[in-house]
């Protein structure tokens, strides 16, 4: 009774895939919970199928007309699934791998900006309306807090629409641009220090400079997901 009563109330979970970038989503592969009962099919047409998750796990290659040839496999990663050797959009190997790095790399100098921005403003607030002027009791020379607000929220805006920019698109050019605004940035806060005579940056240089590890980190992941992807549009449609 109970196994009529799981056979009727399985779940059944469909994914679709495109045979190229850009394509249609041509590719149908249904399956039950645990990747039970799985079967694949191009057009409505059935292509092959998987009785269980071992039988998934294990992988099976499958030969079609048009010199087509899929590979599927389940991995640790999620599924595998190769067209005539290349993946496919949205299997588990065609992805931007350790690119996200350099993404979250471009949101995060956007975000530590905006932080400054909320940092002054508080000052200038504490200033202006309370008459504490924190900078004056450390004994310390006051900066320019409402140019500092500004330049910090126009940095942080701009490097938020990239860290967008590079999650959509995954344009090399974003993460070059990205790299350089953070470089010249650095390069900024370590004259305004010497200039100073004071360490009192250095950790916030010390921050941004692996935030700008991080972008150089995503620069091969990006690379080579562009020439997956390349490859790919490059191919004729089947």
């Amino acid at each position: 009774m109970v196994a009529v009563v799981r056979g009727v109330f399985e779940p059944m979970f469909t994914l679709k895939y495109a045979l190229r970038q850009g394509g249609p989503k041509r590719l149908y592969l249904t399956h039950e919970g645990k990747w039970q009962n799985t079967v694949l099919t191009i057009d409505d047409t059935t292509v092959g199928t998987f009785a269980n998750q071992k039988a998934l796990k294990k992988g099976d290659r499958f030969i079609l007309q048009d010199d087509l040839v899929l590979d599927v496999k389940l991995l640790k990663s999620g599924l595998r699934i190769r067209r005539n050797g290349k993946p496919i959009p949205g299997s588990s190997d065609y992805s931007k791998g350790n690119a996200h790095i350099a993404i979250i790399a471009v949101a995060a100098a956007g975000i530590i900006n905006l932080f400054f921005t909320l940092v002054a403003l508080i000052l200038i607030i504490l200033d202006v309306i309370f008459g504490i002027n924190v900078f004056a009791n450390l004994g310390v020379v006051p900066p320019n807090l409402v140019a500092l607000a500004f330049s910090t929220t126009v940095e942080g805006l701009i490097f938020l629409g990239l860290s967008y920019w590079l999650s959509k698109y995954v344009s090399m050019l974003v993460l070059i641009v990205a790299i350089a605004l953070q470089t010249a940035n650095i390069g900024l806060n370590i004259m305004d220090v010497v200039q100073s005579n004071s360490s009192g940056g250095t950790s916030i240089i010390s921050f941004k400079i692996l935030i700008l590890l991080g972008m150089l980190w995503g620069v091969s992941p990006l690379q080579k997901f562009k020439a997956q992807k390349a490859a790919l549009e490059a191919e004729d449609t089947i």
